[in-house]
Order: structure tokens, then C-alpha cells, then sequence
């Protein structure tokens, strides 16, 4: 892979990146706790690209539904040990 090539794949992985930062916080206020808890996944995959999201993680710690808030936890603690905000040092 050329240095051409690769500058490529990194703007296109950056602007996925973007496009998923605009919309799994977005999923957090879902009707469905399945949409909920998968968009709390999706953010703690991106761990600390995701630190603009842990206010709205952390408004969700209190969901009614035990998956999504065990998901936010997780996606929280992925977050933070990545530098995010609430981290460790």
C-alpha cells in the first residue's frame, strides 16, 4: 500500500469515525433499550475518540433497562481508560 493509498484509508476511517461520533449518541435517547445499548457499544468501541459522549453516557447510567446500563458502564470505563474525561492520571 502506497503513501497515497494510505492517506486515503485514513480519511476515509477518520470520516467514518465522525459520521459514528454523530450518530451512536444520538441512539442513547432511543424509544428501544436495544438501540440504547447498542450505541453505548458503538461508542465504547471507539474509546477515547468518544470522550464528547460521556455526558450523555453518564446521563444514562440511570436507564431503566439493566443492559443499557451495564453497556454504558463499559463503554464509560473503555472511554476513560483511553484518556477520556474521568480518567485515571
Amino acid at each position: 500500500m502506497g503513501a497515497e493509498e494510505s492517506d486515503t484509508l485514513a480519511g476515509r476511517m477518520l470520516a467514518l469515525n465522525q459520521k459514528l461520533l454523530e450518530e451512536y449518541p444520538k441512539g442513547l435517547d432511543n424509544v428501544r433499550p436495544a438501540v440504547r445499548a447498542k450505541s453505548a457499544r458503538g461508542l465504547a468501541g471507539l474509546r477515547g475518540l468518544a470522550a464528547e459522549a460521556v455526558p450523555a453516557l453518564e446521563r444514562r447510567l440511570g436507564d431503566p433497562d439493566r443492559r443499557v446500563r451495564q453497556a454504558v458502564a463499559s463503554a464509560l470505563q473503555a472511554i476513560r481508560s483511553y484518556g477520556g474525561p474521568g480518567s485515571p492520571g
